[in-house]
C-alpha cells in the first residue's frame, strides 16, 4: 500500500515520555499538521484509560497528529477502523518476515497474536488553535524479548520475537502503518463494513468477558459485537450490549 499524497513531516527521537503527549503539546502551541512522531523509546507511554505502556528499545511506537477540517464526516468508526490498521499492517509485516500469521482484534483496538496482546492503538481528539485534532498512537511490541517487559504484564502481553522467533523491518513496518492509519482517518466506510471486517477478526467470541462502564460491571459470555461495534454479552438476564466508551476485559 502506498501512502497517500500527502506531505507528513517525521519527528524521530531515541526517547521521549511518550508521542502522544509529544505529539499534544506541539499541536496545541501551533504546529503544522499533519505530523508523524516515532520514538526508539518511551519513558512514559500511555494507554487506554490513562493506564502506563511498557515502551523498550525494539518496538514500534509513533503517533499520527491529523488536522480535522481536512477529514470531514471520516471520525464515526475510527477506533475500530484503526484497529484493523494495525492487524492488517502486523500481519503484512510477519508475512514479510516469512511467518504468516493472523492477528486479531480485542474491541476496540488491541493487537492479539496467539493470545498475547501484542499491540495497541490510542485515537484522542483535541482542541488546536483553528480546529481540532486527531492523534492516533499506536504501540507494537515487535523485536524484544518478554523479558524487557514488567513481570506485572508477562501474563497477558507478548512480543513478535518471543512468540514467532522473527525479527520485524521496523520502518516497514511503520511506513505501512502510517499509510493505513491515513487510510483509516480519510477514506469514507459505510459503518457495517468495519463492523462486518471486526467480526471476521474478533478476539474473545464464546469466552467470559467482563464489560466496565460508569463504574458498573457486567459479566457474561462475549457474543460478538452489535451493528454499531459495541460489544455484545451474553449474561443470566439475557443479551446486553455495552454503551459507549465502555472497557472490555476477557477470561
Amino acid at each position: 500500500m502506498a501512502i497517500p499524497r500527502v506531505h507528513l513531516p517525521l519527528v524521530h527521537l531515541r526517547e521521549t515520555d511518550s508521542t502522544s503527549l509529544l505529539a499534544r503539546r506541539e499541536a496545541q502551541e501551533g504546529a503544522d499538521l499533519p505530523r508523524l512522531y516515532v520514538a526508539d523509546t518511551q519513558t512514559g507511554g500511555v494507554g487506554r484509560f490513562g493506564r502506563a505502556w511498557s515502551s523498550p528499545l525494539g518496538g514500534l511506537w509513533l503517533t499520527l497528529a491529523w488536522p480535522l477540517p481536512a477529514v470531514g464526516g471520516a471520525l464515526e468508526g475510527l477506533g475500530l477502523r484503526v484497529g484493523l490498521a494495525c492487524c492488517d499492517a502486523l500481519d503484512a509485516a510477519i508475512a514479510h518476515a516469512g511467518a504468516p500469521r493472523r492477528t486479531q482484534l480485542k474491541w476496540p483496538n488491541d493487537v492479539m497474536l496467539q493470545g498475547k496482546k501484542v499491540g495497541g492503538a490510542l485515537c484522542e481528539v483535541i482542541p488546536i488553535p483553528g480546529g481540532m485534532a486527531a492523534l492516533l498512537g499506536v504501540g507494537i511490541n515487535a523485536n524484544f524479548p518478554l523479558a524487557d517487559l514488567p513481570e506485572s504484564l508477562r501474563g497477558r502481553a507478548g512480543t513478535v520475537l518471543d512468540l514467532l522467533g522473527i525479527g520485524l523491518d521496523l520502518a516497514g513496518l511503520r511506513h505501512d502503518l502510517t499509510a493505513r492509519l491515513i487510510e483509516a482517518l480519510t477514506v469514507p466506510r459505510p459503518p457495517g463494513a468495519t463492523v462486518a471486517l471486526v467480526r471476521q477478526r474478533l478476539s474473545g467470541v464464546g469466552q467470559p468477558a467482563t464489560i466496565t462502564a460508569g463504574g458498573a460491571t457486567t459479566s457474561g459470555v462475549l457474543l460478538g459485537l452489535s451493528d454499531d461495534g459495541r460489544p455484545r454479552l451474553g449474561t443470566d438476564a439475557g443479551e446486553w450490549t455495552a454503551p459507549a466508551g465502555a472497557e472490555l476485559l476477557l477470561g
